[in-house]
Protein backbone atom coordinates (compact mmCIF):
# COMPACT_ATOMS: atom_id res chain seq x y z
CA UNK A 1 0.00 0.00 0.00
CA UNK A 2 1.80 3.43 -0.64
CA UNK A 3 2.51 5.52 2.01
CA UNK A 4 0.39 8.48 1.35
CA UNK A 5 -2.48 6.61 1.58
CA UNK A 6 -1.34 4.88 4.95
CA UNK A 7 -0.73 8.79 6.21
CA UNK A 8 -4.16 9.81 5.30
CA UNK A 9 -6.03 6.62 6.76
CA UNK A 10 -4.29 7.48 10.04
CA UNK A 11 -5.24 11.38 9.59
CA UNK A 12 -9.03 10.43 9.12
CA UNK A 13 -8.40 8.12 12.50
CA UNK A 14 -6.82 11.01 14.50
CA UNK A 15 -9.82 13.44 13.98
CA UNK A 16 -12.50 10.61 14.59
CA UNK A 17 -11.13 9.66 18.32
CA UNK A 18 -10.83 13.56 18.61
CA UNK A 19 -14.28 13.82 17.39
CA UNK A 20 -15.48 10.87 20.08
CA UNK A 21 -13.79 12.29 23.08
CA UNK A 22 -15.27 16.08 21.83
CA UNK A 23 -19.28 14.94 21.91
CA UNK A 24 -18.90 12.04 24.70
CA UNK A 25 -19.19 14.76 27.69
CA UNK A 26 -22.11 16.11 26.17
CA UNK A 27 -23.71 13.23 25.69
CA UNK A 28 -23.25 11.54 28.97
CA UNK A 29 -24.88 15.23 30.63
CA UNK A 30 -27.98 15.11 28.88
CA UNK A 31 -28.44 11.03 29.72
CA UNK A 32 -27.85 12.58 33.58
CA UNK A 33 -30.14 15.72 33.07
CA UNK A 34 -33.95 15.41 34.01
CA UNK A 35 -36.62 15.01 31.81
CA UNK A 36 -38.80 17.74 30.43
CA UNK A 37 -42.00 18.22 32.35
CA UNK A 38 -45.32 17.30 31.06
CA UNK A 39 -47.24 20.56 29.96
CA UNK A 40 -50.35 18.88 29.13
CA UNK A 41 -52.68 19.10 25.91
CA UNK A 42 -51.97 22.20 23.74
CA UNK A 43 -54.03 24.94 24.43
CA UNK A 44 -56.77 26.29 21.45
CA UNK A 45 -56.47 30.01 20.72
CA UNK A 46 -59.96 30.30 20.12
CA UNK A 47 -61.03 28.73 23.54
CA UNK A 48 -62.93 31.22 26.03
CA UNK A 49 -61.18 32.29 29.06
CA UNK A 50 -61.44 31.02 32.56
CA UNK A 51 -63.68 33.98 34.50
CA UNK A 52 -61.24 35.51 36.94
CA UNK A 53 -62.46 36.35 40.37
CA UNK A 54 -62.85 39.87 42.42
CA UNK A 55 -61.94 41.56 39.01
CA UNK A 56 -64.75 44.07 36.64
CA UNK A 57 -67.76 46.61 38.27
CA UNK A 58 -71.29 45.40 37.96
CA UNK A 59 -73.51 46.82 35.35
CA UNK A 60 -74.94 50.46 36.59
CA UNK A 61 -79.16 50.24 37.24
CA UNK A 62 -80.21 52.94 34.65
CA UNK A 63 -83.57 52.74 36.57
CA UNK A 64 -82.38 53.93 39.48
CA UNK A 65 -82.39 57.57 40.13
CA UNK A 66 -79.69 60.19 40.65
CA UNK A 67 -80.61 61.32 43.78
CA UNK A 68 -80.73 57.63 45.55
CA UNK A 69 -76.18 57.68 44.03
CA UNK A 70 -75.76 60.10 46.75
CA UNK A 71 -75.17 59.54 50.05
CA UNK A 72 -77.34 61.32 52.52
CA UNK A 73 -75.40 63.96 54.56
CA UNK A 74 -74.74 64.07 58.79
CA UNK A 75 -78.04 65.71 59.44
CA UNK A 76 -77.35 65.87 63.32
CA UNK A 77 -73.86 67.75 62.59
CA UNK A 78 -75.77 69.99 60.42
CA UNK A 79 -78.47 70.61 62.68
CA UNK A 80 -75.97 71.31 65.29
CA UNK A 81 -73.96 73.93 63.20
CA UNK A 82 -77.16 75.71 62.74
CA UNK A 83 -78.67 75.32 66.23
CA UNK A 84 -78.96 79.00 67.66
CA UNK A 85 -77.28 79.25 71.57
CA UNK A 86 -76.56 81.90 74.05
CA UNK A 87 -73.14 83.03 75.24
CA UNK A 88 -71.24 84.38 78.00
CA UNK A 89 -67.74 86.42 76.71
CA UNK A 90 -64.33 85.76 78.99
CA UNK A 91 -61.23 88.38 78.25
CA UNK A 92 -58.42 86.19 79.65
CA UNK A 93 -54.73 87.55 80.09
CA UNK A 94 -55.36 91.03 80.87
CA UNK A 95 -53.85 92.69 84.28
CA UNK A 96 -56.21 94.44 85.43
CA UNK A 97 -54.03 96.95 86.97
CA UNK A 98 -52.79 97.71 83.72
CA UNK A 99 -55.61 97.33 81.69
CA UNK A 100 -58.29 98.48 83.71
CA UNK A 101 -59.89 101.03 81.52
CA UNK A 102 -59.00 98.68 77.96
CA UNK A 103 -61.62 96.67 79.68
CA UNK A 104 -64.36 98.75 80.28
CA UNK A 105 -63.24 100.23 76.24
CA UNK A 106 -63.66 96.86 75.12
CA UNK A 107 -67.02 95.78 76.52
CA UNK A 108 -68.85 99.43 75.07
CA UNK A 109 -67.03 98.53 71.38
CA UNK A 110 -67.59 94.95 71.13
CA UNK A 111 -70.00 93.09 69.10
CA UNK A 112 -69.99 89.79 71.32
CA UNK A 113 -71.13 92.05 74.27
CA UNK A 114 -73.84 94.41 71.95
CA UNK A 115 -75.60 90.91 70.79
CA UNK A 116 -75.15 89.33 73.71
CA UNK A 117 -79.16 89.10 74.20
CA UNK A 118 -79.44 87.91 70.53
CA UNK A 119 -79.17 83.82 69.96
CA UNK A 120 -76.82 82.66 67.09
CA UNK A 121 -75.42 79.32 65.81
CA UNK A 122 -72.01 78.76 66.10
CA UNK A 123 -70.76 80.16 62.48
CA UNK A 124 -72.36 83.64 64.08
CA UNK A 125 -70.69 83.63 67.20
CA UNK A 126 -67.53 82.84 65.83
CA UNK A 127 -67.40 85.41 63.38
CA UNK A 128 -68.01 88.02 66.36
CA UNK A 129 -65.46 86.27 68.44
CA UNK A 130 -62.82 87.08 65.52
CA UNK A 131 -64.42 90.71 65.16
CA UNK A 132 -63.83 91.50 69.09
CA UNK A 133 -60.60 90.03 68.84
CA UNK A 134 -59.39 92.25 66.07
CA UNK A 135 -60.94 94.76 68.15
CA UNK A 136 -59.10 93.93 71.40
CA UNK A 137 -55.63 93.71 69.26
CA UNK A 138 -56.62 97.20 68.52
CA UNK A 139 -57.16 98.66 72.10
CA UNK A 140 -53.98 96.58 73.53
CA UNK A 141 -51.96 98.73 70.52
CA UNK A 142 -53.85 102.16 71.35
CA UNK A 143 -52.78 101.69 75.40
CA UNK A 144 -48.76 100.94 74.25
CA UNK A 145 -49.26 96.99 73.77
CA UNK A 146 -48.09 97.15 70.12
CA UNK A 147 -46.63 93.55 70.06
CA UNK A 148 -50.39 92.63 71.27
CA UNK A 149 -52.13 89.18 69.84
CA UNK A 150 -55.20 88.16 70.84
CA UNK A 151 -56.73 84.53 70.42
CA UNK A 152 -60.18 83.17 70.17
CA UNK A 153 -62.28 79.97 71.33
CA UNK A 154 -65.28 77.88 71.80
CA UNK A 155 -66.10 76.30 74.76
CA UNK A 156 -69.07 74.39 76.35
CA UNK A 157 -70.97 77.16 78.59
CA UNK A 158 -72.20 76.24 82.22
CA UNK A 159 -75.82 75.97 80.95
CA UNK A 160 -76.85 73.38 78.68
CA UNK A 161 -76.27 73.89 75.05
CA UNK A 162 -74.57 77.78 75.99
CA UNK A 163 -71.22 78.66 74.38
CA UNK A 164 -68.46 80.56 76.37
CA UNK A 165 -66.65 82.62 74.07
CA UNK A 166 -63.12 82.99 75.28
CA UNK A 167 -60.20 85.60 73.71
CA UNK A 168 -57.20 85.09 75.24
CA UNK A 169 -54.83 88.01 74.84
CA UNK A 170 -50.71 88.19 75.01
CA UNK A 171 -50.48 92.08 75.81
CA UNK A 172 -46.49 91.68 74.99
CA UNK A 173 -43.88 94.44 76.59
CA UNK A 174 -45.30 98.22 76.99
CA UNK A 175 -44.21 100.51 75.00
CA UNK A 176 -42.95 104.02 76.45
CA UNK A 177 -41.89 107.29 75.15
CA UNK A 178 -38.19 108.09 74.46
CA UNK A 179 -38.57 111.49 73.53
CA UNK A 180 -41.74 114.27 73.76
CA UNK A 181 -41.08 117.34 71.47
CA UNK A 182 -42.94 120.38 70.99
CA UNK A 183 -41.30 122.38 68.71
CA UNK A 184 -42.23 126.37 69.34
CA UNK A 185 -43.63 126.27 72.49
CA UNK A 186 -40.83 127.82 74.12
CA UNK A 187 -42.32 131.45 72.30
CA UNK A 188 -45.03 131.51 74.59
CA UNK A 189 -41.83 132.68 77.11
CA UNK A 190 -43.20 132.35 81.22
CA UNK A 191 -46.13 129.84 79.86
CA UNK A 192 -44.06 127.51 78.43
CA UNK A 193 -44.06 125.07 81.54
CA UNK A 194 -47.69 125.65 82.22
CA UNK A 195 -48.34 124.41 78.92
CA UNK A 196 -46.06 121.69 78.96
CA UNK A 197 -47.86 121.14 82.14
CA UNK A 198 -51.31 121.19 79.96
CA UNK A 199 -49.98 118.47 77.60
CA UNK A 200 -49.65 115.84 80.49
CA UNK A 201 -47.27 113.78 78.05
CA UNK A 202 -43.49 113.15 79.18
CA UNK A 203 -40.53 111.28 78.58
CA UNK A 204 -41.00 107.31 79.86
CA UNK A 205 -44.28 107.65 79.65
CA UNK A 206 -46.64 104.59 78.29
CA UNK A 207 -47.38 105.18 74.65
CA UNK A 208 -51.02 105.60 75.81
CA UNK A 209 -52.99 106.91 72.64
CA UNK A 210 -56.04 108.03 74.42
CA UNK A 211 -53.58 110.20 76.96
CA UNK A 212 -52.04 111.92 73.98
CA UNK A 213 -55.66 113.21 72.78
CA UNK A 214 -56.52 113.96 76.17
CA UNK A 215 -52.94 115.96 76.43
CA UNK A 216 -53.27 117.51 73.30
CA UNK A 217 -57.08 118.70 74.10
CA UNK A 218 -55.63 120.36 77.03
CA UNK A 219 -53.02 122.04 75.22
CA UNK A 220 -55.54 123.90 73.28
CA UNK A 221 -57.67 124.42 76.16
CA UNK A 222 -54.62 126.07 77.94
CA UNK A 223 -53.47 128.43 75.13
CA UNK A 224 -57.19 129.87 74.81
CA UNK A 225 -57.27 130.30 78.23
CA UNK A 226 -54.07 132.12 78.13
CA UNK A 227 -55.00 134.39 75.92
CA UNK A 228 -53.26 132.73 72.71
CA UNK A 229 -56.18 133.51 69.99
CA UNK A 230 -54.08 132.56 67.01
CA UNK A 231 -52.44 129.53 68.41
CA UNK A 232 -51.87 126.63 65.91
CA UNK A 233 -51.05 123.24 66.81
CA UNK A 234 -49.76 121.42 64.30
CA UNK A 235 -50.31 117.94 63.08
CA UNK A 236 -48.88 115.21 65.63
CA UNK A 237 -45.92 112.54 64.67
CA UNK A 238 -45.91 109.84 66.61
CA UNK A 239 -42.79 107.16 65.31
CA UNK A 240 -42.65 103.94 66.61
CA UNK A 241 -39.41 101.49 67.43
CA UNK A 242 -39.83 98.13 67.69
CA UNK A 243 -36.74 97.12 68.03
CA UNK A 244 -36.15 99.41 71.50
CA UNK A 245 -40.10 99.59 72.30
CA UNK A 246 -40.14 102.78 72.56
CA UNK A 247 -41.78 105.84 70.41
CA UNK A 248 -40.97 109.31 69.99
CA UNK A 249 -43.82 112.07 69.68
CA UNK A 250 -43.68 115.29 68.12
CA UNK A 251 -45.99 117.93 68.16
CA UNK A 252 -45.67 121.45 66.54
CA UNK A 253 -47.03 124.21 68.43
CA UNK A 254 -47.06 127.74 67.54
CA UNK A 255 -48.80 130.38 69.66
CA UNK A 256 -48.71 133.36 68.17
CA UNK A 257 -49.21 136.02 71.07
CA UNK A 258 -51.00 136.63 73.75
CA UNK A 259 -53.98 139.04 72.69
CA UNK A 260 -56.68 141.53 74.52
CA UNK A 261 -59.83 141.55 74.07
CA UNK A 262 -60.91 144.47 71.60
CA UNK A 263 -64.04 145.75 69.88
CA UNK A 264 -67.26 143.14 68.96
CA UNK A 265 -67.86 143.46 65.27
CA UNK A 266 -71.52 142.28 64.06
CA UNK A 267 -71.47 140.30 60.96
CA UNK A 268 -74.23 140.27 58.29
CA UNK A 269 -77.48 141.71 59.04
CA UNK A 270 -77.62 143.21 62.40
CA UNK A 271 -80.28 141.87 65.24
CA UNK A 272 -78.55 143.24 67.81
CA UNK A 273 -76.50 146.39 67.55
CA UNK A 274 -72.88 145.75 68.10
CA UNK A 275 -73.07 148.09 71.64
CA UNK A 276 -75.97 145.62 73.14
CA UNK A 277 -73.82 142.53 72.44
CA UNK A 278 -70.95 144.66 74.10
CA UNK A 279 -74.00 145.04 77.09
CA UNK A 280 -74.30 141.46 76.77
CA UNK A 281 -70.77 140.36 76.94
CA UNK A 282 -69.16 139.78 80.21
CA UNK A 283 -65.69 140.77 78.86
CA UNK A 284 -64.13 144.13 78.94
CA UNK A 285 -61.84 145.86 76.08
CA UNK A 286 -58.66 145.83 76.92
CA UNK A 287 -59.30 142.19 78.99
CA UNK A 288 -56.56 139.49 78.49
CA UNK A 289 -58.37 137.36 75.57
CA UNK A 290 -59.39 133.87 76.71
CA UNK A 291 -61.92 131.39 74.55
CA UNK A 292 -64.21 130.09 77.49
CA UNK A 293 -65.30 133.97 77.01
CA UNK A 294 -66.60 133.63 73.45
CA UNK A 295 -68.89 130.11 74.60
CA UNK A 296 -69.98 131.93 77.25
CA UNK A 297 -71.26 134.89 74.48
CA UNK A 298 -72.24 133.14 72.24
CA UNK A 299 -74.82 131.14 75.10
CA UNK A 300 -76.40 134.43 76.48
CA UNK A 301 -77.15 135.22 73.21
CA UNK A 302 -79.10 132.26 72.27
CA UNK A 303 -80.70 132.63 76.06
CA UNK A 304 -82.97 135.79 74.70
CA UNK A 305 -84.69 133.38 72.62
CA UNK A 306 -84.56 136.43 69.92
CA UNK A 307 -82.04 134.53 67.46
CA UNK A 308 -82.22 130.32 66.21
CA UNK A 309 -78.10 130.49 65.38
CA UNK A 310 -75.17 132.26 66.91
CA UNK A 311 -71.33 132.18 65.65
CA UNK A 312 -68.77 133.86 67.82
CA UNK A 313 -65.06 133.62 66.55
CA UNK A 314 -62.07 135.92 66.56
CA UNK A 315 -60.70 137.95 63.93
CA UNK A 316 -57.38 140.11 64.02
CA UNK A 317 -57.78 143.81 64.91
CA UNK A 318 -55.66 146.84 63.59
CA UNK A 319 -53.97 146.65 67.17
CA UNK A 320 -51.31 143.45 66.89
CA UNK A 321 -51.85 142.88 70.34
CA UNK A 322 -55.37 143.02 70.88
CA UNK A 323 -58.47 140.57 69.01
CA UNK A 324 -61.77 141.62 67.82
CA UNK A 325 -64.89 139.34 68.25
CA UNK A 326 -67.17 138.68 65.12
CA UNK A 327 -70.54 137.85 66.11
CA UNK A 328 -73.13 136.65 63.11
CA UNK A 329 -76.72 135.79 64.53
CA UNK A 330 -79.24 133.89 62.75
CA UNK A 331 -82.87 135.30 63.52
CA UNK A 332 -85.46 132.60 64.70
CA UNK A 333 -88.83 132.58 63.66
CA UNK A 334 -91.24 135.26 63.76
CA UNK A 335 -93.84 133.43 65.16
CA UNK A 336 -94.18 130.18 67.47
CA UNK A 337 -97.18 127.79 68.32
CA UNK A 338 -96.37 125.03 71.25
CA UNK A 339 -98.93 122.75 72.66
CA UNK A 340 -99.36 120.45 75.45
CA UNK A 341 -101.47 117.88 76.57
CA UNK A 342 -101.61 115.32 79.59
CA UNK A 343 -103.80 113.79 82.54
CA UNK A 344 -103.45 113.99 86.19
CA UNK A 345 -105.31 111.98 88.82
CA UNK A 346 -106.36 115.61 90.96
CA UNK A 347 -107.09 117.57 87.53
CA UNK A 348 -108.17 115.46 84.81
CA UNK A 349 -107.48 116.19 81.39
CA UNK A 350 -105.40 118.99 80.61
CA UNK A 351 -104.19 120.92 77.41
CA UNK A 352 -102.09 124.04 77.28
CA UNK A 353 -101.53 126.34 74.02
CA UNK A 354 -99.36 129.31 73.65
CA UNK A 355 -98.31 131.25 70.82
CA UNK A 356 -95.54 133.70 70.33
CA UNK A 357 -94.91 136.33 67.97
CA UNK A 358 -91.10 137.38 68.70
CA UNK A 359 -91.05 140.89 67.01
CA UNK A 360 -94.63 142.45 68.04
CA UNK A 361 -92.33 144.13 70.19
CA UNK A 362 -89.16 145.66 69.83
CA UNK A 363 -86.60 143.02 70.63
CA UNK A 364 -84.18 144.25 73.54
CA UNK A 365 -81.99 147.03 72.28
CA UNK A 366 -83.09 147.62 69.35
Amino acid sequence: MPMSQVAAGRRVAALLAVAALTLHPYTALAQEQDPAPDLGPTLDPSAPLDPMPDLGLDWPDMEQKGDDLIPDAPTAAVADATTERSYTVSLTGLDAAETGDLKTQFQTLSTLEQKKGDPANAAQIDRRAREDADLLAELLRAHGYYDALVYTRLEAGERAGALRVVLEAEPGPLYHFATVSLPGIDAAGADEAALRKAFGVAENDPVDASAVTAGEAELRAELGRRGYAFADVGTLDVAVDHETRTASLTLPVTPNGARRFGRIVVVGKPLFGARHIQQIARFEPGESFTAAMLEDLRRALIATGLVSSVDVHPVAAADPKTVDVAVALQPAPMRTIAGEAGYGTGEGVRLELSWQHRNLLPPEGA
